[in-house]
């Protein structure tokens, strides 16, 4: 399948959907600090559209994210015109010939977007279209991010039931060391905005109670936690275990990127990395849904136990989360 991104930032819904067996053609991009990860991942970047057979795209989340999406109005979020990146797309989907438009955004989206969804589905004559609130441990990722996935399909198809969940069976350090394969340096430089580098434990015991987005306050991740936090704008995570701020390679790991890519060649402190891998798709989730969820249906041969549910004509909702909440501990 011939893919096409557009505003995918770092890179990461294109690099999972090529993982997934799809030829991705390249993304035209307007945050143009996404770029660099983008290109050292290998992704090509174009300036206008060319034909494939689907687009994707994940524009800003900020009205359907929890963290902002007060700063919103009603009209906003029920009003596809407002919404203009989201509409681009969609008008440069159309240009691109696609018969699949994949979109991603924040989890509010699969309850208060529902009008915008509706909107989209009927902008693209789409013939159905499937709204997922998913969570990454859903496909075995440790970490908690639910995120609303909105997939048109142009031609007929057959949705039927989806993948089972799965289940991550190791603490989540464990999980992250498995995924970095040589002697990458483990500690990141001290180059933060807002705390130094030494005795994280207590910097971040400090900060408890302190009122500021979960954004950018520090957190700690036990060794035996399943699941670890999102990674998000500015926050800054360490191992409690080993009082230890969390390296590069482990937010990429945990994020799905290539964990060993040379990441040091972009010469980022880490405050300006950390965006990078947010703001886009998680690749591992976007393998999972192409690979376990798209592929089948156009196959025909989705086998599964969660069904989605048609709420109205052509319009179908299903919930893929996950089992364990955040904080539950492997031992449980």
């Amino acid at each position: 399948m011939k893919v096409l991104g557009t505003n995918i930032y770092g890179g990461g819904f294109g690099h999972g959907v090529r993982n997934g067996g799809a030829n991705l053609l390249g993304t035209v991009e307007t945050w143009k600090p996404g770029v660099v990860l983008a290109d050292l991942l290998g992704i090509k970047q174009l300036d206008v559209p060319v034909r494939a057979d689907m687009v994707i795209m994940n524009p800003p989340c900020s009205r359907f994210s929890s963290m902002s999406t007060q700063h919103y109005s009603k009209e906003d979020k029920h009003n596809l015109d407002l919404f203009c990146e989201l509409k681009s797309g969609l008008e440069f989907a159309r240009e691109a010939g696609a018969s699949i438009i994949w979109w991603e955004n924040g989890p509010i989206t699969f309850t208060s977007g529902r009008d915008i969804i509706r909107g989209a589905h009927e902008f693209t004559k789409a013939k159905s279209t499937l709204v997922l609130k998913l969570d990454p441990s859903y496909a075995g990722l440790a970490q908690l991010r639910p995120r609303t996935h909105v997939i048109h399909f142009m031609d007929d198809v057959k949705l039927g039931p989806l993948p089972d969940r799965v289940d991550v069976n190791a603490p989540v350090y464990d999980w992250v060391r498995n995924r970095i394969k040589d002697d990458t340096e483990l500690t990141p430089a001290p180059d933060f905005r807002y705390f130094t580098n030494e005795d994280p434990v207590a910097v971040i015991k400090a900060y408890e109670g302190v009122k500021c987005f979960n954004s950018c306050k520090p957190a700690l991740i036990r060794e035996n936690q399943r699941y670890a936090y999102a990674v998000l704008s500015s926050r800054q995570f360490a191992w409690e275990n080993h009082n230890r701020w969390w390296s590069v390679p482990e937010y990429a790991a945990t994020m799905t990127y290539p964990a060993n890519a040379d990441y040091a060649s972009l010469n980022l402190p880490i405050y300006k990395m950390l965006p990078l891998f947010a703001k886009s798709v998680m690749p591992e989730v976007a393998r999972f849904v192409y690979s376990k969820i798209i592929l089948p249906t156009l196959a025909g041969t989705v086998k599964g136990s969660e069904q989605a549910v048609q709420e109205s004509d052509g319009l179908y909702y299903a919930r893929l989360l996950a089992k364990y909440k955040a904080k539950d501990e492997f031992s449980r």
